[in-house]
């Protein structure tokens, strides 16, 4: 960042971002000040995007490295609706259906995913891991909360417990 900062005639002074100028310049200045706040604001904007869309590489990589021990199938369609898509399924009577949930579209579409499962009545389980659930909007997570059978509230939170939840559920 500091690199556009500096291109821009811009300083870093901790944390402030700052365009010095004289009083005869200050039109000049406040439009090429705009122009870097726009610039370091995509920067951040950009970064933060990179760093979500590692979420889901990394809720696969955890799935292939710690449960190897299961059969589990990726982005299956349980049904004839080729628009419900779960993104693991450990096969069973009762199979484990596996969402990774990001944002609040994903939840709308876990949600609507899992009431028709439910309508069709197909027997299954449902485990939904969050990127974040503060993230989602209360509409979102209280129609998760009230549809899916468990939730991680923070991919962390799964890498620590979720094996033995599912290590349970199968056991029993």
């Amino acid at each position: 960042m500091s690199e556009i900062v500096s291109a821009n005639r811009g300083e870093l002074d901790g944390g402030e971002l700052l365009v010095r100028t004289t009083a005869e310049q200050i039109s000049q200045a406040l439009m090429q000040y705009t122009q870097l706040v726009a610039k370091v604001s995509n920067i951040d904007i950009l970064r933060r995007e990179n760093v979500r869309s590692l979420f889901y590489e990394h809720l696969d990589g955890f799935i292939d490295s710690e449960m190897n021990g299961y059969t589990i199938k990726k982005n299956i369609t349980p049904s004839k609706d080729r628009d419900l898509v779960v993104d693991y399924v450990i096969p069973d009577k009762r199979p484990l259906y596996i969402f990774g949930v990001l944002e609040n579209t994903k939840a709308a579409k876990v949600v609507i995913t899992c009431l028709t499962f439910q309508t069709q009545q197909m027997p299954f389980r449902s485990l939904v891991i969050h990127e974040n659930a503060d993230n989602l909007s209360s509409f979102n997570r209280n129609r998760l909360t009230n549809t899916v059978g468990k939730q991680y509230t923070t991919l962390e939170e799964f890498m620590n417990q979720g094996t033995r939840y599912i290590r349970d559920e199968f056991s029993a």
